[in-house]
């Protein structure tokens, strides 16, 4: 059973980044729980078999900052067949310098196309203290190239008219007590600006759509506290306000 955790919800906002949990609840001592992430949007973009105009790698990158002989940088993502990348891409640090952070899920949201999730099986993925995980297209090339409508697929007719739709990603982290956080690209970097910049004004135009990593800002009215201690639960179903006073 879930529960929605309203009031611990708004004190991890109150307390910001020095809120962490000692103990989950089953034995998880040292893992922030109902804490603080950062998430940078991005976009990259070689994908001359489109025609695009040269290549622009955010960083950092796999091969460039991320992955190898970086274990504080977590990459998931690959290329076309043919080495292009043409996709969003996400950037998630963990703030703190002492405890680890565990991401649990990550979905995207554009305009109707809604809980874009390319990565569902390969998390969760713990980030260590004061690394990143970076997520972008997987396994195909289609599947989070976000500049097209829609953002997964074969897009019929390129947007050349600024759509207005807002991503919004979805980060939820925490591992037996879970917090949703969600972010709003307000400038559009993962959708380039509601238009197909590599197709406009007309296909085969080539402009590149590639864009640094940019910080957006989280939606701290929306938070969702979900605990998922199955001993809490049972608690709850037997006295919930005993068990409500246990999550101080």
């Amino acid at each position: 059973m879930k529960k929605v955790l309203a009031g611990f919800c708004a004190l991890a906002f109150l307390v910001g980044s020095g809120l962490a949990l000692a103990d989950g609840g089953n034995g998880e001592k040292g893992e922030q729980q109902c804490s603080p992430a950062n998430l940078s949007v991005g976009y990259v973009d070689n994908d001359d078999l489109q025609e695009h105009k040269g290549s622009f790698f955010p960083s950092p990158w796999l091969g460039n900052g991320c992955g190898g002989t970086n274990t504080k940088c977590i990459f998931i993502g690959t290329p076309g067949p043919n080495g292009e990348w043409d996709a969003g891409a996400l950037k998630i640090d963990n703030p703190s310098s002492t405890t680890s952070l565990t991401v649990d899920n990550v979905t995207v949201d554009i305009g109707t196309d809604t809980g874009i999730d390319p990565w569902t099986s390969s998390l969760p993925v713990t980030i260590p203290p004061g690394g990143s995980l970076i997520l972008t297209e997987d396994h195909n090339q289609f599947n989070f190239d976000t500049s097209d409508d829609p953002p997964r697929g074969i897009e019929i007719t390129p947007s050349c008219r600024p759509d207005g739709d807002i991503p919004i990603i979805h980060v939820t982290v925490g591992t037996s007590t879970q917090v949703v956080r969600n972010f709003v690209d307000t400038a559009q970097v993962l959708n380039t600006g509601g238009i197909d910049i590599g197709e406009c004004p007309v296909p085969g135009s080539g402009e590149n759509e590639g864009h640094p990593f940019v910080e957006v800002q989280e939606q701290k009215n929306h938070c969702e506290c979900e605990d998922h201690d199955e001993r809490g639960d049972q608690q709850g179903q037997n006295g919930g306000a005993q068990d409500n006073g246990n999550q101080n």
